[in-house]
């Protein structure tokens, strides 16, 4: 009951917080990491959907052509400064260049196909409770 209390209390919270507030506080925790040309080569809506955000084709592909060191800031990019926001990332391996194209081929939004921190440890606590 207490994870459940503290799990509605924080969702509240994050909620309730302006999504370009939010942003920025994120990318000034994390300066050197907050642009990366291999993950933000689009822009627009749905932009980490449609390509350079999939922790498990993006960075691959990024650490093949551009090596290690590159590829760790591709995924740093992805996990400490779109993950937390509003707006998140794609489930990994289900981004438009993933399963994510079948599956919008089946009537499923590609909103229901992207992640946030909070989302993800409200249903990880979600599992872990039962």
């Amino acid at each position: 009951m207490e994870v459940a209390v503290s799990g509605a209390t924080g969702y509240y919270v994050y909620g309730s917080i302006k999504a370009e507030t939010l942003r920025n506080f994120i990318d000034n925790l994390f300066p050197s990491l907050a642009k990366n040309l291999d993950a933000d080569y689009i822009s627009g809506a749905y932009h980490r959907y449609k390509g350079g955000h999939d922790l498990f084709i993006d960075v691959p592909k990024t650490f093949i052509e551009k090596g290690f060191s590159d590829a760790l800031k591709h995924a740093g990019h992805i996990l400490l400064t779109d993950f937390p926001t509003k707006a998140g990332i794609p489930i990994p391996g289900f981004s438009h260049i993933g399963l994510g194209r079948i599956l919008e081929d089946f009537g499923i939004s590609k909103g229901w196909l992207n992640i946030n921190i909070m989302d993800g440890g409200i249903g990880f606590l979600a599992i872990d409770e039962g």
